[in-house]
C-alpha cells in the first residue's frame, strides 16, 4: 500500500518586525505525515516569499532534513504564482498553452483542401 500527501500548502502573515514560524509548521507536517504513515515528496516541496520582504535574506527551511529549493514562482490551482505578485508569469503560461493548442489548428484553409 502507497498513502502520500497531495496538494498540502503551507502559508503564514510576517508582520515587518515579525519572525517567520514556518520551520516549526513544517515540522509539525513532517510529524503528522510521519504519525500517518502518509509521504511527502521532497523534491516537490517548494519554498517562496511574497513581497517585499523576499528581498531579505531568509533562512533555508527544511523538510524531513531535506533542504527545500526556493522559487521565485509556483502553480497552486491553476494559477501561477510569482514572488512580486504580478500576473506577469500566470499571463505567459496562459499565452504559451494558447500558442501550443493553436499550434494544433491548420495554419490555412489551404492546408485541409483535398483534391479528388
Amino acid at each position: 500500500m502507497h498513502k502520500s500527501v497531495d496538494g498540502t500548502t503551507l502559508s503564514e502573515v510576517i508582520g515587518k518586525h515579525d519572525v517567520s514560524i514556518m520551520q516549526s509548521a513544517i515540522d509539525e507536517l513532517g510529524a503528522w505525515s510521519d504519525n500517518n504513515n502518509m509521504n511527502v515528496n521532497t523534491k516537490e516541496t517548494k519554498g517562496m516569499v511574497f513581497g517585499p520582504v523576499a528581498k531579505l535574506p531568509l533562512p533555508m527551511l527544511v523538510f524531513n532534513n531535506k533542504q527545500t529549493d526556493s522559487v521565485h514562482s509556483f502553480k497552486l490551482l491553476g494559477i501561477v504564482l510569482n514572488d512580486s505578485l504580478t500576473w506577469d508569469d500566470h499571463v505567459a503560461a496562459i499565452c504559451s498553452k494558447a500558442s501550443k493548442q493553436l499550434g494544433l489548428l491548420p495554419k490555412s484553409t489551404e492546408a485541409r483542401r483535398i483534391d479528388y
